[in-house]
């Protein structure tokens, strides 16, 4: 699955203002997000986080490394989220995201997807 993520990830990393964050646990990464900047909104491109640290409040902390994020840029920051991620969503919700209407596909996957903002 990393695989057919990797020329996404690379492409957004060759843009101005990209931003990588990486989250480590005892030295190995559990997490990242990458996030680049639109023309009035941060948007977060990709967030993962290992199975193995699922459940550890590591996800929130990636989510509140983002606000802080957002707040310091004073920019809004989006996200798409697969629309039956219920896992994804909760942790959004709770972080304080939003739920906007917008719904459609984004990419070859089909799979519809939900349009979540930050604002500060």
């Amino acid at each position: 699955m990393l695989e057919d993520k990797l020329p996404g990830i690379e492409s957004a990393l060759a843009c101005d203002g990209a931003l990588l964050l990486i989250a480590r646990v005892e030295g190995e990464a559990r997490a990242f997000a990458l996030v680049i900047p639109r023309v009035d909104v941060l948007e977060v491109l990709y967030l993962a986080v290992d199975p193995t640290a699922w459940g550890t409040g590591l996800a929130r902390e990636v989510l509140d490394h983002l606000r802080h994020h957002s707040a310091k840029e004073k920019t809004p920051m989006e996200l798409w989220v697969i629309a039956d991620n219920s896992r994804a969503i909760a942790s959004y919700e709770s972080a304080g995201w939003t739920r906007t209407t917008e719904v459609k596909v984004r990419n070859s996957s089909g799979r519809p997807e939900r349009r979540y903002i930050l604002t500060h």
